[in-house]
């Protein structure tokens, strides 16, 4: 026997070469498929999470709640069907009665405190857009105001409640 033919031969064939390289691909193209929708679950999510709506929400949940707690707990006017609530309350607590007031109301789809005195002229600030729906109650001195947001894609409620301190 000569010895070339027991010469072990270095290199790949072209078989193991293509193998190779269809396992490489179908491994790849799994990774970007999952990387893919992994991405769009993450953009759907950012953009629940991170929408304008849920600021505007809360931003109207804090006004709501911060006035509320100091209004006065004899004097709260709900209007008809419940979609504006003016809530009144003490520039000096030595007064008599309260003398300030802030107004809770909707109009185009914005909601809007206005705030005033019986001395002074009021000034109206948009605190929410895309105000689908809005109702105010009343319990005692528990004020809650449900609040739903529709951007034509997401619709989201928030309901916000608070107790009435003051005289």
């Amino acid at each position: 026997m000569s010895p070339e033919k027991f010469r072990i031969r270095s290199g790949i064939t072209m078989i193991e070469m293509v193998t190779a390289m269809l396992l490489f691909i179908v491994m790849a193209a799994t990774v970007g498929f999952v990387a893919s929708d992994n991405l769009n679950a993450w953009g759907s999510l950012h953009s629940k999470v991170f929408n304008k709506m849920i600021e505007d929400g809360h931003l109207a949940g804090i006004a709501f709640e911060t006035i509320c707690r100091k209004s006065s707990r004899q004097i709260c006017d709900i209007e008809q069907l419940d979609t504006s609530c003016t809530l009144y309350y003490y520039n000096n607590p030595d007064d008599e009665s309260p003398d300030n007031y802030t107004k809770f109301y909707i109009k185009n789809g914005t909601l809007y405190l206005e705030r005033g005195s019986s001395n002074d002229i009021s000034s109206d600030i948009p605190l929410a857009d895309n105000i689908s729906d809005i109702q105010f109650s009343q319990n005692g001195d528990a004020m809650k105001m449900k609040m739903t947001l529709s951007d034509g894609v997401n619709t989201m409620l928030f309901i916000h409640s608070a107790t009435r301190y003051a005289e």
